[in-house]
């Protein structure tokens, strides 16, 4: 029996944390299931403990980049717990607090804020620019004007997805040409020299 750690949401929208005995992956997942708990992640690797490396200075998390991965995982998660049939408002607040960087958390927790005071999650996301793209917001006001907010982030998420999968393979394809120049440049100098 392997280990699983688990983060996870109640019926309420309660955050809760966790871990279970189980042969596999999916084995961990049926029993966070019947706990009556909506599985967030799951994984063998046990939560770290703060490093001094994880601390910083106030305010300088401000200025962190929220990167298109940090997006893709957000969305992921919300599209689960939404789908699952947790508010909106719940929603964000957990994906908030299981955010790692400090900017994650500040843009999601202002979001939750807007959601909460009556702007549509469209709106909320509008005001965040730099962090969600004219599609990201155009899509969640397509699931929000259609009832279907759950499957149009679970859509995004598969974008974003393939999006990251193609970049990085593009990214992986040119390593061996870069090799390739840098070792024949230096071969040009080394007999010119």
């Amino acid at each position: 029996m392997t280990v699983f750690f688990y983060k996870a949401t109640d019926k309420s929208g309660k955050y809760i944390e966790g871990d279970v005995d189980a042969p596999d992956y999916r084995a961990a997942v049926q029993h966070v299931r019947r706990l009556n708990y909506f599985p967030i992640k799951i994984s063998q690797d046990r939560p770290r403990k703060a490093l001094a490396s994880d601390w910083q200075i106030p305010g300088l998390g401000f200025f962190s980049r929220v990167t298109q991965k940090d997006l893709l995982t957000v969305t992921q998660q919300l599209a689960t717990l939404i789908d699952a049939g947790i508010t909106l408002d719940s929603s964000l607040s957990n994906v908030a607090q299981l955010a790692d960087k400090p900017r994650v958390r500040e843009v999601l927790n202002d979001v939750q804020k807007r959601v909460h005071s009556g702007s549509s999650f469209a709106e909320a996301l509008a005001e965040h620019p730099r962090v969600f793209s004219r599609l990201y917001i155009n899509m969640v006001r397509a699931g929000e004007t259609g009832g279907v907010l759950s499957a149009s982030l679970a859509r995004l998420a598969g974008f974003m997805e393939r999006s990251e999968d193609l970049k990085s393979s593009i990214r992986s394809a040119m390593v061996y040409p870069a090799i390739l120049v840098l070792v024949g440049g230096g071969a040009v100098v080394f007999l010119f020299a």
